[in-house]
């Protein structure tokens, strides 16, 4: 169970230009959680000579022209993504119930829209199983030398992503793997707070090249956010009276609140690729000079302020070259490292059960009101006959039977209701989100276990999608780590809380993960050796039901005898053959246990042989022995009574070699006590 951690390190990181926080300084945040672009920087140095930021800018690697072109790749990207925006919006509206808003609403203003919440219900289950198993790392090392670095990035990584608040981060984008089909997560280095930072990304915000599969093979990643002018001057002031209309307005879904996007510019983060090399550049678009907020090989092409010495971005923005992102796609798509997910699969059979819904109310609402057929020229005061308080009614005349007629409303027949149960059971089928699944049971099952089968055999798919997410979540274990390697170049200190509740302290660092010269022979260079490390992710919490199906298979264990000592051989056979959770740590105690049992009955059979040696050696059987041992024991408890025969001088030498030569000790105490007794008790009497 992770703690929190403290930083020892000096001020050097201070003396930094602010500029320098490239990927993960945020402002005007609505969720903290959500990845949002840093902007409190500062600009990079200007001399004060005229002409001068011109002058040097146009020998460096990023300018207008790369901006421009940039910009026209962007708005590319966006035009190739535009059917996944679309769906992103749809599959919105039916997550928040509004799917009426549709072109199937009905004609009738007058007819009711109900919104049942079927595709909502299964939504929720799968959320809550993802939230049961919550993902936990265990950082294995694969060489000898990185046993230290990996116990120690086992316990420090679940710290990082307590201070990361990643649970929410992880909650919240299960919601967007579910609703939209995939969950992106953000790895950066955050100057800010100095350390590693996880954060969920918008998927309309995000653009990539169109026909690739993974997002590591686009030639150009970008990130997009809406931020207000007046926060952009604040810390960029060079863009003072040049902020006018958004040249790039962000997607966003249908909007629950009224949102005031004037007086807002959009920044753009700019990931890409050159040579193997990971590069970051901000900007805006259509501000010139002026637009370059931040670019990092612009940074590395300046003169070093620090003497000689090696510059933070002379290896690019991060150092393993790979995008900050990680994909968690619910189902895949060919050629895109986005998917689709169960509300596009389910929203079809939800459709056509609100229509049947809203046919059905519509009947019953019309069938419970009665209305009537009244003659246009028909004597009966309509005002009165619509009162139902009045006790009387006036008729002019005499009233005619075809005055005043009920109208007849035919209920609808049995088979629609049982054609709207098809298709809410479609929709429980296609999504894998039938009763058992949440704890329901059919008639006739009342057996604990047959219920728990059940109920296990339903969970099989979100079994499939957690592994999903899990190996996502490796990904992102990966990306901390090396963000650990490169920016933890001094050591701090983490507070760790054990299993038991006790509290610890490691020193981490990237001495011990960072690439390390190997030494070299007979004049040759080796090259460099970096550390890898396995990831092994299991559920930090399990779900009642799972702790249930445990509790269960333990009980029916020790029914059948398998945890005896005795059956330790036949038992791990068994167990092996089984597949449950913490089934290594079992065999382990069963194997350990069982081993236990041998040696006692070794050390058993060790005492009786002893035994028999020195009845053999005094010349008595083993009985004579055991005799005098009884009134040895009985004279002790009764001295005036029986006697016990003096010990021979062949019984006390036996003895004496017996426990001279270590053949009474350690674990055959009792015979050796017993022995001793034997001879003391004897040579008294």
């Amino acid at each position: 169970m992770p703690g929190y951690f403290s930083k020892n390190r000096d001020k050097e990181h201070e003396k930094h230009d602010p500029l320098s926080s490239f990927a993960s300084r945020r402002l005007h945040v609505a969720d903290s959680r959500e990845f949002k672009p840093f902007t409190e920087t500062t600009p990079a140095d200007i001399s004060s000579e005229p002409g001068t930021e011109t002058r040097e800018s146009a020998k460096l690697p990023i300018g207008p022209d790369e901006i421009k072109n940039a910009f026209e790749t962007l708005k590319k990207y966006k035009s190739g993504k535009t059917l996944i925006d679309g769906r992103i919006k749809a599959t919105n509206e039916w997550w928040r119930l509004q799917n009426w808003v549709e072109s199937s609403a009905p004609k009738n203003p007058e007819d009711p829209t109900p919104s049942s919440a079927w595709l909502f219900n299964m939504l929720a289950n799968k959320h809550a199983d993802a939230m049961d198993n919550y993902p936990q790392p265990d950082v294995l090392p694969r060489a000898k030398d990185d046993v230290e670095a990996a116990n120690n990035l086992s316990k420090v990584i679940p710290v990082v992503l307590e201070q990361c608040d990643f649970e929410e981060v992880y909650d919240r984008e299960w919601w967007r793997k579910l609703v939209n089909g995939a969950a992106i997560y953000g790895v950066f280095w955050d100057p800010e707070k100095d350390d590693v930072a996880v954060h969920g990304i918008d998927p309309l915000a995000i653009f990539w090249e169109p026909g690739i599969g993974d997002i590591q093979q686009s030639r150009n990643v970008f990130l997009t956010q809406e931020i207000s002018n007046e926060v952009l001057v604040e810390t960029y002031p060079q863009l003072e009276g040049k902020l006018g209309s958004n040249s790039f307005p962000t997607e966003n879904v249908r909007e629950s609140e009224q949102i005031d996007h004037t007086d807002k510019t959009t920044v753009i983060d700019w990931y890409y690729k050159r040579r193997g090399t990971l590069h970051f550049c901000k900007f805006l678009a259509d501000h010139g000079e002026e637009g370059i907020l931040f670019s990092d090989e612009n940074e590395a092409a300046k003169p070093a302020s620090n003497g000689p010495e090696e510059k933070q971005y002379d290896a690019g923005l991060y150092a393993d070259g790979d995008y900050p992102f990680v994909f968690d796609v619910c189902y895949p798509l060919e050629n895109s490292p986005f998917g689709f997910g169960p509300v596009d699969v389910a929203k079809d059979p939800q459709k056509y059960v609100d229509k049947l819904n809203s046919l059905i109310l519509k009947n019953a609402m019309q069938g419970s009101r009665q209305r009537y057929f009244v003659r246009a020229n028909s004597s009966v005061n309509k005002k009165q006959f619509k009162d139902t308080s009045n006790e009387l009614i006036e008729v002019e005349g005499s009233l005619g039977e075809d005055a005043i007629r009920p109208v007849d409303i035919r209920p609808l027949d049995g088979v629609y209701t049982s054609v709207l149960q098809m298709k809410i059971d479609e929709l429980k089928e296609t999504t894998g989100n039938r009763d058992f699944s949440q704890g329901g049971t059919a008639a006739g099952v009342t057996s604990g276990s047959a219920i728990a089968a059940l109920q296990e055999a339903g969970n099989k798919l979100s079994r499939d999608q957690n592994k999903s997410a899990y190996r996502a979540f490796r990904r992102v274990c990966y990306l901390i780590i090396e963000r650990i390697r490169q920016f933890y170049t001094e050591p701090r200190t983490f507070r760790i809380v054990g299993p038991d509740g006790g509290v610890g302290f490691v020193d981490m660092d990237n001495s011990g993960i960072a690439a390390k010269q190997i030494t070299p022979e007979f004049d040759e260079e080796f090259g460099e050796r970096k550390p890898i490390f396995d990831i092994e992710i299991k559920a930090q919490k399990s779900s009642p039901f799972s702790r249930e199906i445990q509790n269960q298979r333990a009980q029916e264990l020790f029914q059948m005898g398998l945890l005896n000592p005795q059956n330790a051989d036949q038992a791990a056979v068994v167990i092996g053959m089984m597949d449950f959770e913490g089934k290594d740590r079992v065999l382990e105690q069963i194997v350990k246990n069982g081993r236990m049992y041998q040696q006692i009955q070794q050390l058993m059979q060790q005492n009786e042989q002893l035994m028999n040696a020195l009845a053999a050696i005094t010349g008595k059987t083993d009985p004579g022995v055991n005799e005098a041992y009884i009134s040895a024991q009985d004279n002790k408890r009764n001295p005036g009574g029986r006697t016990m025969p003096a010990a021979s001088k062949s019984e006390s030498e036996a003895a004496e070699r017996l426990f001279s030569g270590g053949a009474i000790a350690g674990a055959n105490t009792s015979a050796a006590d017993a022995m001793r007794k034997h001879v003391q008790n004897g040579a008294a009497v």
